[in-house]
């Protein structure tokens, strides 16, 4: 029975993560001013305005002092904020889906209280996520300046199911007692006596500094130069009489207007690789963030789900993707934006803003080789030996512990089946009344 309800869980929760992640990419979020928009972009302006993002609608009406300045400028408000919310709930929600499967699994998923801190922390991000969007764009389901469409339907759909999800596994999880609960998990195997754990202190902070580069880089306006003008990763401060204008707006007015003139090849391009730069440093900077509970869970030296699968396996795997997808943003940034650091000519010449996430490279390339040393260093005794001990008795469990610290420094596919063998050998002798 207990199996059942997981499962649902789990499903239930794949559900909600589903909702979430189709409320950000649906088309159809809201109609105003005869226009229809997703939550970035409209998607029915005319050709001077095409792929015009409420920002560029919000800069544009506001520059020209019109009616709509404060809807669009309420509008993309209330979007970036849903957005930041709603990514970082989603975040949180993988990370409790994970736990949910270790906990099907009968393994470590960790601690009660951090289980609900994460299921609660993305309930009320969603939530806070969708109020603020409400309540900064006044968007409304009757015919006013901004009509709810398909997308903040979603969302409110998602809130009631979360309602509904929460209050069934806070309660599942105040009734019911752990199966496995936390082990002490070693690893003493140094390298220039140095132990895992110091390497994975380390990387841990080369990933932190790198991720702080990024965001430093992100936000820098002065990020690219040329003769014509200057811009930041996502705008251009002189490009157009309205200032700050993002590349995709500029690219959507200049294409539209002559599609083979130089102007349309620059934005384009900038745009084009500005986005592919922010979408592989989202995924560097999860990666990171997932690798990070594994980091942690061998640096307090506690088991967590599969210790073979996670801290040699899963730990290596994500720590190079996030510095794979931190590399691969920075080149296929370069490469499609032909952005020079010398002799620029006529092309985009890189500034300051562009130096943080080169260097970030080097900081991810630093914590990728700390989590592998500490990775390769590990040496663990079998998890399925110690869960076979949990259901013995108080005498048989003393017993097999002490078989465990006598073969604890040993290969460890030698001791898997040998506190299994002595066990099952005393359960046999306790079930015939003989002793051992």
């Amino acid at each position: 029975m207990r199996k059942n309800e997981l499962v649902i869980i789990a499903l239930s929760q794949s559900i909600s993560l589903a909702l979430k992640i189709s409320s950000i990419f649906i088309k159809n979020w809201t109609e105003a001013d005869s226009k229809h928009f997703s939550l970035f972009s409209c998607t029915n302006c005319n050709n001077l305005n095409k792929d015009y993002t409420w920002e560029c609608m919000a800069r544009t009406s506001c520059y020209s002092n019109t009616d709509t300045c404060e809807l669009y400028e309420n509008g993309y408000k209330g979007e970036v904020l849903y957005l930041y919310l709603e990514i970082a709930s989603i975040i949180l929600g993988s990370l409790f889906m994970e736990k949910i499967i270790f906990s099907i699994l009968d393994k470590v998923y960790g601690t009660k209280t951090f289980l609900i801190v994460l299921l609660i922390s993305q309930y009320v991000l969603h939530i806070s996520a969708v109020i603020s969007w409400f309540i900064l764009t006044e968007a409304t389901f009757q015919k006013s300046k901004l009509m709810v469409s398909t997308g903040p339907i979603i969302a409110i759909v998602t809130c009631i199911w979360e309602t509904m999800n929460i209050f069934i596994w806070v309660y599942r999880l105040l009734t019911h007692e752990d199966v496995v609960e936390e082990e002490e998990y070693e690893s003493q195997n140094k390298l220039f006596r140095v132990p895992p754990k110091v390497f994975s202190i380390m990387g841990l902070v080369f990933g932190i500094v790198g991720s702080v580069l990024i965001f430093i880089g992100i936000s820098s306006d002065s990020w690219l130069k040329t003769p014509d003008f200057v811009g930041s990763l996502l705008r251009c401060e002189d490009c157009d009489e309205v200032p700050w204008l993002m590349w995709q707006c500029l690219s959507g007015t200049s294409c539209s207007i002559d599609s083979g003139s130089k102007e349309c090849e620059v934005y384009k391009s900038l745009s084009q690789s500005s986005f592919l730069f922010l979408t592989f440093e989202v995924l560097s900077f999860y990666f990171f963030l997932i690798s990070i509970q594994m980091i942690e869970a061998l640096i307090i030296s506690r088991s967590y789900g599969f210790p073979y699968l996670i801290y040699v396996i899963l730990m290596q795997i994500y720590s190079f993707l996030a510095f794979a997808f931190n590399l691969s943003a920075t080149v296929a940034y370069a490469i499609i934006s032909s952005i020079k650091t010398l002799s620029c000519d006529s092309k985009p010449c890189a500034q300051i803003g562009f130096a943080y996430p080169i260097s970030s490279c080097f900081f991810f390339f630093m914590y990728f080789v700390c989590i592998t040393i500490a990775r390769k260093r590990i040496k663990t005794v079998s998890y399925s030996s110690l869960t076979v001990i949990k259901s013995m008795n108080f005498s048989t469990k003393n017993f097999s512990l002490s078989v465990i610290e006598e073969h604890r420094n040993e290969d460890p596919e030698e001791i898997e089946n040998l506190p299994c063998a002595r066990v099952n050998t005393i359960n046999d002798n306790l079930a015939t009344g003989r002793s051992s």
